[in-house]
Parts: C-alpha cells; structure tokens; sequence
C-alpha cells in the first residue's frame, strides 16, 4: 500500500513570495535529471492568517498560527484549540507562544515553527506518520535558563460532522504521564501523553466550570519534550498506539521522508532551467499524495481538501468527493501514476448506485457509523458527475490500456451510462437535471446546463471508445449516434448570436440564464462552429473575465457578477487551468502562458506548495469561504502543466506518444523523462535555440511511435527536419506548430527542426500582491497575415508586451516599440486612459522579412 504523506504549511506575503521567485537559480536542467528540486520552502510571515497542516493516511494536525491546533484521526476529532505557552524559570507569568512566532520552516519532512523569546528560542516540530491514526508535537528548548511549557486543548473523540456522540469520559493514566477519553458505544478512545509531564489540570465535577480547556506542563529533559495524540480501538491495550509513537518515531519520520522521495520520482519527471516550476511541479504532486485518506469503514480515496472546521466538526473538504477525486485521477494520468488513478476508479465504483448506475457525490468520513445513503441527502444528488466519470474511465484507458479493469466493472460501466441516457430529452438529445438534483453549478437551480451538455457529448464519445475497446459493438455505435445527435443540436441550445457568446443554460421554469460564464470544456471539442469558437475565445481572454491571479466564473459585466461569490464570479484555479489549456489546445499560446502563470504564485499565497480553492474577483486575496488547500487545484494546475505546457499525450492501445510542447523560449533545454506509453517509458531532451529545435528520444521496454509537434514562431517558413543526419518528413500543421513522426525501433533517435524567420508574442506575467486590483495587460490575439501583425489586448496602466523576431519592424501603429536586443521588442500600447478601467486596443505592425535586425 502507498501512503500519503506528513504536511503543509505557510508562507510569504505575495510580494516576497514573487521576489524569491525571480530571484530564484536557472540552471539548464541536466542530460541525466538530478534527484529533484529542493522542497524546502521558509517564511517570516507568521501572521496569525497563515495555515500549517501535516498530514497522514489515517490522521491530520492542522491550523491557522493565531487560532491553535486540531487533530483529527478518521473519522475522529482528537482534540481543538491546542495552544502553547513558555513558563521561564523565575517568571511569575506565562507568555503565550503566538506572540513570539517568528519563522515556520516547512519541507516534506515535517513543519518547524520557531519562536524566540529574550533569552530563548524553541522549535516545534508538527508532524504525522503515514499510517498510524496519530499526531506528534516535539520541542526543542535553548535558552540561559530553564523553560517550561503549558500546552492547552479541548479534548474531544467526536465524530466528523454530521455524525455526532455523547457521553464521553475522561481520566488521567498516571502510567502513560496523559489524558484519556474514551466512548462506549463506538468502543474508542483518544490519548493524549507527554513523557516529560511535569503537572496537568485536574478534572473537577463542579456545579460551576469556567472551561472545558485540559492543560499540561511539561519539562524539557535536554532540551525536548514531545506531546502525543491517538485514536485507539478499546479493544487494545490503553496507551498502545501512543507508546508506538513514542517507541518508534524515528523510524516513522524515516518511512515518511522514504515515501516523500517516491511520490517525487513517481511517473513523468519534468526538469526545466527554472527551479521555481521545478518545486512547483513536484509539491503540487505531494500535494495530491496527502489528500489520499483511509478511513477504517469506508476505504481509501481522495478527499477534496484541508481547512479549519471552524463551527461544525467538519474539517472542509476533508470528505471523500467523487467529482474532485476524478480531477485528481486526471491529473495522476497525465503525471503517469497509473496504479493510485485505477485506485480512485475502483474506490469510486464501489459506492455506484446499483438501482439507477448514478456515480456518488460526497462521503463523509463518520458515514460508516450512520445511515449515510438513507437519512442524509448527499449521496447521490449531483448528475453531472456519472457524465464525468465515464470521460475520466475513457482517459484512462486511453493513457493505460487497461483492458482487465474495463472487463472487469463493465456492468457498472454500462450502468453508469444508463444513467446518463435515462436524463437526455428525445427531442433535444441533451440531458435535463431531474427534480431534485444539481448539475455542476450548486448555487442556481438549473433544468439544463450548458456545461453539463458538453459533458454528454464527451461521455457520449467515451462510452463509445470503452464499448469498442470491450467489443461491445453495438452499444458502440448507439453511443456514436448520441454524441452526434449532441454535437447537432447543441450550439442551436445554447449559442446566442446576439451577444455571440454561449448562454449558461434554462432555469427550473425554462427561463434563459444570460449571465455570461466561463465554460472552457466547450472550447477545442468540435461544439462549435470556427465562427463561434474564435468570439468565444476572444470574450474568455478579455478582462471582463481574466485577472491578474486567474480566470473568473462569470464575465464581471455579467447582471448577477459577484466577485465574492463561489459560483458568480470569483476566480478559482481549477477554472484557470482549464482555460489555460482551452487556449493551448485552441492555437492561441500567447494567450494561454500568461493564464497559467497566474497560477504560480497560488502555491505560496497561504499554505506552502497548495492551493487555495477560490480567489476574489475584484482584489487579489483569497475568498472569505476559501479552503486553503483544495485537492483540484494543485489537481489542476499538474493538468495543465502536463497536458498543456508541456503537451503530453499519450495513447497506450496505439502504442503511440505525442508531445506537443509549448517551451518558454528563454529556456534552453527541458528533460522529460519516464513517461509511460504501454510497457515502454520514454525520455526526451529537448533543445531550443533561434531556427532550430533539437530533440533525442530514448525508451526502454519497448519502442512506441513518437509525435512531436513542437510550437514554433509565427508565420515560421522553410520548415526542415532531420532524423539522425538524415532528411526527414515534417509538416506545419499550424502556423505555430511543426509536426515529426518517428519510431524508436533504435535509440537513441535524434530529431532536429529548423526554421527560418517567424514571431513570438510573450505577454508578461502578472505578480500581484495581496490586496491589488488587476492591471495587467490581458491578450486577446495574436493574428499574423503576410507581413502584418495584429495584437489586440485589453489595457490599463499595464500595457506593454514583447515579441521576439529576427525581422525588422517596418512601421507600427496603435503603440511605439523599443528594442531590447537579442531580436526582442518591447511594444507598448498607446492612448491608455488614467486609471485602472481597462480598454480594448490594438497594435499593428508591418514586418520588412528582407532584412533582420
């Protein structure tokens, strides 16, 4: 078994955040890829805002630094408001610990916080063992004197909302020096020790009781002292998990930091020359890993996210959702971890709705103890999630191959498509939401969904892949005539030529819903006329809907815009991402880079190396009801690294690999090693410079076809290939894309393009700070005719970009241009009003191809 990993924490303000990354080493990345970036990640900003969490299969520490700690060991809480305060020796007064917070230092190996008093500095150590239902608080003390601590909390062994228990007793255990509380009818209790106990409260039955709060002093013995929490079966010796901890915590830190190497070099290994998207890429991978849970009753999936569960027993996200756990499956498949996507497949199907094949929303981890399908209405609520589930299982096998597990659920597969079909009108041919249910959007009762159409029309085409895969052919071709049927008569439902953008879909009594809302996987999938496509992109890259942090959920031009609302306007990464690839897989890059950026700094806003849920709309912060580490958006952001920047696709029943890269151009060489297709794993190195881009493939255990389709400048000409010396075909699929074919029937293969001439346009990354307004230049496009180049951007006080080009620029209009050297320009939109309203403008150069700067 895998298992997940120990923690996360928090970091620096934006501004600091954003100045180590410039700041940060770029070393080209090597031939032979070094053991990995180095994850440790450091702050000063200690506000009380700030969240650590450290994880485990099993159990869970987390908190904001200025609201204490809780605990939690599935489905159980342990304790809240753990709290810490310094007793020097001499002083009459306590001082509370968060008032002496300085520094957390936070690597995969654990969270150190450092506080420092006038005479004395302590480090806490946070951690959680991979599978044990167990927390681990240490302390080392250094100081001129003695020091004691007095660490507070409220007991609890409650479950995880909504289930709910009473009658739990306490007592103290003088043998393990803690605190027990125990419950009778789930035959558990919770323990809470510290070796070096020195004092504790006493537990009074008084009429009058000011506090539920329980304390202990501990004495540091050389300097350290540690605090221990676990769930224990009362079957099992009092104290037996507590004393493992104990006994055993050197060799649990070391089968976690052992664990922590294997996620990091598991599947796809991606080196590039910057170091910042090097830790970016390999936390946003851990990141995923620690959302993977256990939980006794139920099994082992992925659970949504982390974050404090403020009133309610419930920690967040930190339930079993389906729809988030296929989020996190693509992204497994696209970073190649093949055996935990077919995990979360299986973990999925185990909970199908055998009566109707309906796919599950949400599981709480106390579900195990309560009539969760019968008395709660959670289960089974939302439809959209069968439509995706079935799209995922196709993306599966697509990467994998995997025919056993197709043979082996296909009766749930097909019921799962049942489902699907049941809710699809005859005369439309596009599903309605049933009374009673939702689709994707939670916040506006819907009858149809323009987003939940397009997924039919992709389940739809799934299922026909899956059906011919198991040679079902007949349900193959039913399923063809649906997802055509779909394609037919969507854009007649939901296009409106007035407003030349897409309508979100028809309210509960059939009224059109107009608010204008962001729907990228409408985008690039044959849903719509080239017309169409092309207003809908120009809209999506406008700053009605971009910021300078990520993409909005609805255009704030939008009647019902709220910038502060989950499902009306504020920005998520997850819908960032998406529209990243929309535009990558749409030709327009330029467009595209600038959007996945915007990503980049998420990582380091508030717990380090995740992901916030949700921005707001309006000003660069995190939204109030923002969880700050949700499972999908580091889910996300691996996707469209991947899948879009890099452009990895791999096709295991055709035996085939296509990389479609989209390279930053200042890069000079990335690696992409152990990418799997079928039982072979293939390493590219590939090499960029002016006219000419080098590539050399290797594989081992096989010799699969190689695609490679690199992005290449603007109006490019004289476009050439070579394969080891010898001249080879290529052609130009775009204007910004080559193509080679090739086998690796011998290796090394080495591919070499050239070019001549050509353009590329580099909208510049935004790096807001907490608080800032958007002001970044937003592309809409880059369109190259002949000689002329048309830029058309919404502007503000941000309006400038760069294009790289050995051309000389004949004449511009709209803007002045500088040059910069090395073939670049700096153009720089003119006419910009005062202030921060952003307008549409546009630059036209004409282009001299005779002569070169």
């Amino acid at each position: 078994m895998n298992f997940v990993l120990l923690r996360v924490a928090l970091l620096l303000p934006a501004t600091a955040l954003l100045f180590c990354a410039s700041a940060a080493a770029q070393t080209p990345a090597a031939r032979n890829p070094p053991a990995g970036p180095s994850l440790t990640l450091s702050t000063e900003a200690v506000a009380p805002s700030r969240f650590v969490a450290a994880h485990g299969q099993r159990a869970l520490l987390m908190g904001y630094s200025g609201m204490g700690l809780e605990a939690w060991a599935y489905p159980f809480q342990l304790f809240s408001d753990y709290r810490v305060q310094f007793l020097p020796q001499g002083e009459d007064a306590a001082i509370d610990a968060d008032t002496l917070l300085r520094r957390i230092d936070y690597s995969p190996d654990g969270i150190v916080r450092t506080y420092v008093g006038p005479d004395f500095v302590v480090r806490e150590h946070l951690f959680v063992p991979l599978d044990q239902p167990g927390v681990i608080l240490s302390y080392d003390v250094e100081g001129r004197r003695a020091l004691d601590l007095r660490v507070t909390f409220l007991p609890a062994l409650e479950l995880m909302w909504p289930a709910g228990l009473g009658g739990q007793e306490l007592h103290w255990n003088d043998d393990l020096h803690g605190l027990v509380t125990s419950e009778r009818t789930t035959a558990t209790r919770a323990v809470m020790a510290s070796p070096q106990l020195a004092a504790h409260s006493e537990l009074v039955n008084a009429t009058l009781r000011t506090s539920l709060a329980q304390s202990m002093v501990l004495h540091p013995e050389n300097g350290h002292a540690a605090f221990f929490a676990a769930l224990e079966d009362g079957s099992a010796a009092e104290g037996s998990v507590v004393r493992l901890l104990e006994q055993q915590e050197p060799q649990l830190r070391a089968a976690a930091h052992d664990h922590i190497q294997a996620v990091v070099h598991r599947g796809i290994r991606i080196v590039t020359p910057d170091a910042e998207l090097n830790r970016a890429l390999a936390w946003s991978r851990l990141a995923l890993d620690q959302a993977w849970v256990c939980n006794d009753k139920i099994g082992c999936g992925f659970v949504a996210g982390y974050g404090p569960s403020r009133g309610m027993r419930r920690p967040q996200y930190a339930w079993f959702f389906a729809g988030d756990g296929l989020v996190a499956t693509e992204a497994l498949l696209a970073t190649g971890d093949f055996a935990r996507a077919r995990d979360e497949l299986a973990f999925i199907l185990q909970y199908q709705n055998r009566s109707n094949g309906m796919i599950w929303h949400e599981i709480s981890q106390s579900a195990g103890h309560i009539d969760w399908a019968g008395k709660y209405p959670y289960l089974y609520v939302h439809v959209d999630i069968t439509f995706d589930f079935l799209t995922t299982l196709a993306n599966y096998y697509t990467a994998t191959g995997d025919l056993d597990f197709l043979r082996a659920h296909w009766e749930q597969i097909a019921a799962a498509y049942g489902f699907c079909r049941s809710i699809v009108s005859p005369q439309t041919g596009l599903p309605e939401i049933p009374a009673g249910k939702e689709g994707g959007n939670e916040q506006d009762r819907m009858r149809e969904d323009v987003g939940l159409s397009a997924a039919w029309a992709d389940a739809s085409t799934a299922y026909q892949q899956l059906a011919l895969a198991t040679a079902h052919t007949a349900e193959a071709g039913a399923a063809a005539d649906a997802a055509i049927k779909a394609r037919g008569t969507l854009t007649a439902r939901y296009w409106d030529p007035k407003s030349a953008f897409w309508i979100a879909g028809y309210s509960e009594n059939g009224a059109v819903m107009t608010d204008q809302r962001s729907h990228p996987d409408l985008l690039g999938r044959g849903l719509l006329t080239p017309a169409q496509e092309d207003a809908a992109l120009d809209r999506l890259a406008s700053a009605d809907f971009e910021t300078d942090w990520g993409a909005r959920g609805m255009s704030a031009q939008s009647s019902g815009y709220d910038p502060n609302s989950y499902g009306a306007g504020s920005v998520s990464a997850l819908l960032t991402a998406d529209m990243a690839e929309a535009f990558w897989r749409d030709g327009r890059p330029a467009v595209a880079l600038p959007i996945w950026q915007s990503l980049l700094p998420w990582l380091q806003f508030d717990s380090l190396g995740h992901m916030h849920e949700l921005f707001s709309g309006d000003f660069c912060h995190p939204q109030v009801e923002s969880v700050p580490e949700q499972t999908w958006s580091s889910a996300g952001f691996l996707h469209a690294t991947l899948r879009g920047l890099f452009g990895i696709e791999v096709d295991a029943p055709g035996n085939r690999l296509i990389l479609s890269p989209h390279l930053d151009p200042r890069w000079p060489e990335v690696t992409l090693a152990n990418i799997p297709v079928g039982a072979a794993s293939v390493t590219a190195v590939i090499d960029q410079h002016p006219g000419e881009i080098d590539a050399t493939f290797t594989a081992s255990g096989g010799a699969p076809q190689i695609v490679f389709a690199p992005e290449i400048p603007l109006g490019a000409t004289a476009l050439r290939a070579q394969v080891d010396g010898r001249i080879a075909p290529v052609s130009q699929a775009e204007d910004e894309q080559a193509r080679a074919t090739l086998d690796l029937a011998q290796q090394p293969v080495h591919l070499r393009i050239l070019y001549s001439g050509g353009v590329r346009v580099v909208a510049p990354a935004a790096h807001p700070a907490i608080g800032e307004p958007s002001r970044q230049i937003k592309l809409i496009s880059a369109t190259l005719n002949g000689n002329r180049l048309t830029l058309e951007a919404d502007v503000a006080t941000e309006a400038s970009l760069e294009i790289d080009t050995p051309w000389k620029i004949a004449s511009i209009e709209g803007g002045t241009n500088t040059p910069l050297g090395n073939s670049s320009y700096r153009l720089t939109f003119t006419g910009i009003p005062d202030g921060l309203q952003y307008v549409r403008r546009r630059i036209t150069l004409d282009f001299d191809r005779r002569a070169s700067r």
